[in-house]
């Protein structure tokens, strides 16, 4: 990866980072996932970062292309997946889950925050695309 795409990927890790720990901070544990996600975007928005919410992206199966294959979360600067959940740890299935969807809109990065923890940043975690297409 070359040092351009490196350090726009970590300055997008931190703004998430900053947004999660504003909105962890404010509402705490327990609440749905979905609400974290309109609260991070809103808070990045406030950053003036740009944020997609709810991406269809195809999957293509053979010569089968499904349009709504998969839905992105949330996309921040267009290079990273952002997805939230309320359990008290992050686990593999959720690491499976962000890595399919990084393989099939090949994004580069992708980011799970864990609002179930007593800090964000026990809670949050980057998942990188080995084979990024974007």
């Amino acid at each position: 990866m070359d040092p351009q795409r490196k350090l726009e990927l970590d300055q997008i890790y931190e703004a998430v980072f900053m947004a999660a720990d504003q909105v962890h901070a404010a509402l705490g544990r327990g609440l749905e996932p979905e609400l974290y996600l309109q609260c991070v975007t809103h808070e990045l928005g406030l950053m003036k970062v740009t944020v997609q919410r709810n991406i269809a992206v195809p999957v293509l199966y053979r010569e089968l292309r499904i349009e709504k294959g998969t839905l992105l979360p949330l996309v921040v600067n267009g290079l990273a997946v952002v997805n939230a959940r309320s359990e008290p740890s992050l686990t593999a299935e959720h690491d499976m889950a962000i890595q399919a969807q990084l393989r099939v809109s090949g994004l580069p990065m992708g980011i799970l925050l864990g609002f179930g923890t007593p800090s964000i940043r026990g809670g949050m975690r980057r998942v990188m695309n080995p084979a990024p297409r974007v």
